[in-house]
């Protein structure tokens, strides 16, 4: 008779929990179908299961499930890297489109078919004719057929606009004799700016985490929406959960009592109540839920993107 009540109490929990676990799912993983959050909720509840057997206690069930359905969910969603890194593809749109300084190959067959016949052209012809011809073609029959050399040029002659773009390279030009070029001593700017001043680096007072900024200190405690206008106040936003996740692995970062809280809403149950808010309460990973309300106040950190 236990046996069957705890069956019994297992299946009406199941049921309790459902529709809240899965209407977050499909607030914040809209590109799962509902037999994919119904199987990630189903998978979330094994976790419980299988904590149970081995001795561990679920304090709080509906906290539990929705921080477990939404890990699940980040890995079907990004892949098995649960903190979303970014992955390029080299073959994709944007390489693609970046331009190519080489001579296309279509081209540099062109160039060497018209070398050859001018040279059978000039070879046909007499000294005297030779001589008219080049004089008259200028250095055109010698760029094409490689025959001009030291003696063809005059100095200060050859001008930039002379020097096809992208064919000289940095051995061609002696650094130990020109220096750098008078007008172009800033080269190694942007705006004024050096390279250094370029780096795209985080703001005074955060520090990198997952591709962007988090703040060192926590601000004091505050009800949610009160804590996500402040930060939209410095163009900055709260952390994900999985930003938040083991972010205080030290005492210079360690989270404060209480736990702090994320981005992270669902709907109230029932739906008239005030949304829950999902914190963080330790460095493990361990979450809870509080109402957006001045009893569910914690204390939070700003997140903010890197720039220069």
């Amino acid at each position: 008779m236990t046996a069957l009540t705890a069956i019994e109490t297992d299946e009406t929990a199941y049921r309790n929990h459902e529709r809240i676990v899965l209407a977050m799912l499909a607030t914040r993983y809209r590109e799962i179908d509902p037999d994919g959050r119904r199987e990630l909720y189903h998978d979330a509840w094994a976790s419980v299961l299988k904590r149970r057997s081995e001795g561990a206690e679920v304090v709080n069930l509906r906290s539990y499930l929705l921080g477990a359905a939404d890990k699940l969910a980040t890995k079907r969603v990004f892949g098995a890297d649960s903190r979303r890194r970014l992955t390029f593809d080299p073959t994709g749109s944007y390489f693609n489109s970046l331009p190519d300084s080489a001579e296309p190959p279509d081209e540099a067959v062109l160039a060497v078919d018209e070398a050859r016949r001018v040279r059978m052209l000039v070879d046909e012809l007499g000294p005297g004719e030779q001589a008219i011809f080049v004089a008259l073609s200028g250095t055109s029959y010698a760029v094409v057929t490689n025959s001009i050399g030291t003696r063809e040029l005059k100095n200060n002659s050859v001008r930039s606009i002379d020097v096809r773009n992208g064919t000289l390279r940095g051995k061609d030009v002696k650094e130990s004799s020109l220096g750098k070029v008078p007008r172009a001593r800033s080269s190694d700017r942007v705006g004024g700016k050096s390279a250094s001043q370029l780096t795209i680096q985080c703001p005074a007072g955060t520090r990198p985490n997952m591709g962007s900024c988090i703040e060192l200190a926590a601000r004091p405690t505050q009800a949610y929406g009160t804590a996500k206008v402040a930060c939209e106040t410095v163009n900055r936003r709260l952390p994900t959960p999985q930003e938040l996740d083991g972010y205080g692995d030290d005492s210079a970062t360690a989270l404060a009592p209480g736990g702090e809280l994320t981005a992270s809403v669902y709907p109230g149950n029932p739906v008239s109540e005030p949304l829950q808010v999902l914190i963080i309460t330790s460095e493990t990973g361990r979450v809870d839920v509080v109402p957006n309300t001045f009893a569910g106040s914690r204390q939070f950190r700003c997140v903010a993107n890197p720039s220069n």
